[in-house]
C-alpha cells in the first residue's frame, strides 16, 4: 500500500482512539462510544479518499457509502435503544447491504439476499462473544480480520476497498490500545455491527467489481466466527490466534496467480 494510502488509514485510528475514550472508566462502559469511534473512523478514511458519496449514489462506492452510514446509525441505535429494539436495524441493513451494492443484472436478487442473511450467523457469534469477553482481545480479532480482508483486497486489484478494509482495521486497533489502558472497554452492545456489516458488504462488492475469489471471501466473511472458540480453548487472546488462520488462507488463495 502506497506511503499516502497509509497515511489516510491512520487517519481511522487518529478519531477512533479518542472518540473510544468516551466509553468511561471501569464500570460504566458507554456502548455508544464505540459504536461511535469505529464508524467516524471509517468515514474519515473513506472521506480524505474519496469525498463525500454523491446523493443519489451512482456507483458502487457510493453504494457503499450508504451502507456505511446506515451500519453506523443501527450499531448506534442498537446502543442506544432498550430490549434489543436496535438490532431489528442492524439485522435488516446486514441483509439488504449485498442487494443494495451490487446491481449486475447477472446475479440474481435471492442469491444476493442469502449472501446477506448469512452475515447474521457471525454477527450474533462475535455479539455473544463479545459478552463475556472484554478487553482488547476482542477489538484486536476483528483488526485481524480487516487487515487480512485489505491485504486480499489489494491483490484481487480494489485498491480502494483495501483502503477502506484498512481504515476499519485501523479503527479496531486504537480501540484495542483505549482496551488496554481502559478496564472494562466491550464492544457489547452493538458496536460490533459496524465492522461485521462493513467487512462483508466491501467483500461482496470487491468479489462483484472487481477481482476477489469467492473462497478468500467466504474465509474472510467467516473467521469472527473462529473468535469464541479461539478464546475458550485458548485463553483470552486466543480470538485474534483463531482468526488469524482463516485470515492467513484467504490472503494465499486470494494471490493473483493462483
Amino acid at each position: 500500500m502506497p506511503v499516502d494510502a497509509i497515511r489516510d488509514v491512520l487517519f481511522a485510528a487518529a478519531v477512533a482512539g479518542p472518540l473510544a475514550l468516551l466509553n468511561g472508566r471501569a464500570g460504566r462502559p458507554r456502548a455508544w462510544a464505540m459504536a461511535l469511534a469505529l464508524a467516524a473512523g471509517y468515514w474519515t478514511t473513506r472521506v480524505r479518499v474519496l469525498g463525500w458519496p454523491e446523493l443519489p449514489p451512482a456507483d458502487s462506492h457510493a453504494r457503499l457509502a450508504v451502507v456505511a452510514a446506515a451500519a453506523g446509525v443501527a450499531a448506534l441505535l442498537a446502543t442506544l435503544l432498550p430490549r434489543g429494539a436496535g438490532w431489528i436495524a442492524v439485522a435488516a441493513v446486514a441483509v439488504a447491504a449485498p442487494r443494495y451494492l451490487v446491481k449486475a443484472p447477472s446475479v440474481p436478487a435471492p442469491l444476493l439476499v442469502s449472501l446477506g442473511a448469512s452475515t447474521l450467523l457471525p454477527l450474533l457469534a462475535v455479539e455473544t462473544y463479545v459478552r463475556r469477553f472484554d478487553g482488547p482481545a476482542p477489538p484486536l480479532a476483528l483488526a485481524v480480520v480487516a487487515c487480512g480482508a485489505a491485504k486480499a483486497l489489494e491483490q484481487a486489484h480494489a485498491a480502494i476497498f483495501a483502503q477502506l478494509a484498512g481504515a476499519l482495521a485501523a479503527a479496531l486497533v486504537a480501540v484495542a490500545v483505549v482496551a488496554l489502558v481502559r478496564r472494562r472497554t466491550t464492544l457489547h452492545g452493538g458496536a460490533v455491527a459496524v465492522p461485521l456489516v462493513l467487512l462483508p458488504a466491501l467483500l461482496a462488492a470487491a468479489h462483484f467489481y472487481a477481482d476477489l475469489r469467492e473462497a478468500p471471501a467466504i474465509l474472510l466473511a467467516a473467521a469472527p466466527l473462529l473468535m469464541w472458540g479461539g478464546a475458550t480453548t485458548l485463553g483470552g487472546w486466543g480470538a485474534p490466534v483463531a482468526c488469524a488462520i482463516p485470515v492467513t488462507i484467504a490472503i494465499f488463495l486470494a494471490q493473483p496467480d493462483r
